[in-house]
């Protein structure tokens, strides 16, 4: 998609080294999260494109707040008639090619007895959940349990989450790592389910069609190891062949079904692209034996 956006017609771009981006990351062979990576590496890309391209494009597609619009707001008629305070529009949010593909747009709805909703727009490119609750089964669940609300300002108020803008490609961020006081950083190791076709329920959706809830898995990231700073990653990868591939260091395999209950646990990073219409059910495939290439998978960490 990247690709395809960077390269259609008017559009020129000059290779460069990506060598000089890593550099940023601290010396070679330290060991990083994937999804702080992940996500460096696309707000880096946002950042150059952004800085190449002359025009920035208004609309409701997200990047990183380019402004934080009009200090008092306007009101915006929500559902059943209620009035909403915005203080922030997603026009304002600066553009690139990286927005288009994976910018999402977030709405925070803050409640107080006796006044009027506050709202605010915030762009994302990973939508991050939380799992450490006995409601998370699947994704779809989880999706709801972390834009469902928590209470602020010391219980006086309820901020919730909804989906303004749903991107081309959603990238999600289970939140497996959790900060408790005495015993610092754990582990969880709930078992989350998650489906080659994926509905974001419409309960946490401002407003779209189901097609465009609709989304096919293209990758999965797995983090194995029982701590936050030792462990080893592998990622299944969905090929232009139709057929899924399992990358585990320099050694590649094709496997059949990457949501096989033994991979619920480990399951840390997905990515899935929105389902083109007129396109067949998302569906495991037969693995070939030998196919994709082998290797010597290596034992170093993440």
């Amino acid at each position: 998609l990247l690709v395809q956006d960077l390269t259609r017609p008017g559009r020129a771009i000059t290779p460069v080294c990506a060598d000089s981006l890593l550099t940023v990351l601290g010396r070679r062979g330290s060991q990083h999260d994937a999804q702080e990576f992940a996500a460096l590496l696309l707000s880096s890309l946002h950042d150059e494109l952004q800085q190449r391209n002359t025009k920035t494009a208004a609309g409701a597609g997200a990047g990183d707040a380019s402004g934080t619009g009009d200090d008092d707001g306007w009101q915006e008629v929500g559902k059943a008639g209620r009035a909403h305070v915005v203080v922030q529009r997603a026009s304002d949010f600066a553009q690139s090619p990286i927005t288009r593909i994976f910018g999402g747009v977030l709405r925070g709805i803050v409640r107080r007895a006796g006044g009027p909703a506050s709202a605010s727009a915030t762009p994302f490119t990973w939508l991050p959940l939380e799992i450490d609750a006995d409601e998370v089964t699947d994704i779809a669940s989880a999706i709801v349990h972390s834009l469902r609300g928590d209470d602020v300002d010391e219980g006086t108020a309820r901020l919730r989450g909804e989906i303004v803008v749903l991107p081309e490609v959603l990238l999600l961020h289970l939140k497996r790592f959790a900060y408790e006081p005495r015993a610092g950083v754990r582990k969880i190791t709930r078992e989350v389910a998650f489906p080659l076709e994926l509905i974001v329920p419409g309960s946490v959706v401002v407003s779209g069609p189901l097609s465009q809830r609709t989304y096919t898995l293209a990758s999965a990231v797995h983090h194995h190891g029982a701590t936050a700073d030792s462990g080893h990653y592998t990622a299944d990868v969905l090929g232009l062949d139709g057929r899924w591939r399992m990358f585990d260091d320099d050694m590649v395999s094709t496997i059949a079904d990457p949501t096989t209950r033994d991979r619920h646990a480990s399951v840390y990073l997905l990515a899935y692209r929105r389902k083109q219409p007129g396109s067949e059910p998302a569906r495991p495939r037969p693995a070939v034996t030998g196919a994709g290439g082998a290797g010597t998978a290596g034992a170093g960490n993440a």
